[in-house]
């Protein structure tokens, strides 16, 4: 059975392609500032300088991966960019599960994972456009086929095989969409819920070059992350400077 693919929304969204681009956010950057209109999705078959979260860089090598970024307008007072990157992360696994019958798992707050393995990575950012509107840039990087990965991440990074990058892209766009509208309610965050990687686990926690090992316990309905120290007391995680390793995991 085919996937069906909303198209009375794809009509209402600015779609630019890109054989080769250095960053769909950075390009997402560039043109908000010069007016394109939103909301705005940028697909790119490989980029130059993928980037990640905490300055890190995301491996995208020609046509064996997806490289999204999506754009919309803020239409309300909710900026929380940890909620829309927890959000992204639900709208990313439920369109790969969907077209590959496979069901990534969500490293909290921004990866995807499959048996251990990283295949997805999300980065949200916000800027100010021309007219003082407040934009969030959704970008998204999914491995489909990659194979050689660079040493420094071949133990740690997977594929999740062979599907359409466009179908993705659309599918993904879609639930976007539907998401955002419903973002107040914050209904998504049981499925990030459940989805987990990390909740229960023992794991390495690293803020300003200090490693404790914790246990998270729950995730609030904002995305931040219920933390139990050895010592018995608990914790809320919420800022983006942190490093979050499966203990014994890569």
């Amino acid at each position: 059975m085919g996937i069906i693919i909303d198209k009375n929304i794809l009509k209402f969204i600015n779609i630019l392609r890109f054989p080769l681009i250095d960053s769909t956010n950075l390009e997402a950057k560039r043109q908000i500032m010069l007016g394109a209109k939103m909301p705005m999705l940028i697909i790119a078959d490989e980029q130059s300088n993928g980037r990640g979260r905490l300055g890190r860089s995301f491996y995208s090598p020609k046509d064996t991966g997806l490289y999204m970024s999506y754009c919309y307008k803020l239409s309300n007072d909710i900026a929380d960019n940890l909620c829309v990157t927890a959000l992204a992360a639900v709208a990313t696994a439920k369109a790969i599960e969907k077209l590959s019958n496979k069901a990534p798992l969500i490293k909290w707050v921004n990866d995807l994972y499959l048996e251990d393995k990283k295949v997805a990575g999300i980065l949200t950012e916000a800027i100010t456009d021309n007219e003082g509107n407040t934009v969030i840039i959704i970008g998204i990087g999914v491995n489909i086929t990659t194979e050689d990965f660079p040493p420094e991440i071949k133990s740690i990074a997977a594929s999740i095989g062979e599907i359409s990058a466009e179908k993705l892209a659309f599918l993904i766009t879609e639930n976007l969409s539907r998401l955002i509208d419903a973002l107040p309610d914050r209904s998504f965050m049981d499925y990030y819920r459940e989805r987990s990687l990390v909740l229960g686990k023992e794991v390495q926690f690293t803020f300003n070059s200090v490693t404790k090992v914790v246990t998270p316990t729950g995730i609030d309905d904002n995305g931040a992350l219920k933390i139990k120290l050895q010592d018995g007391s608990e914790q809320l995680l919420s800022t983006g400077e942190i490093t979050l390793r499966i203990k014994n995991n890569p």
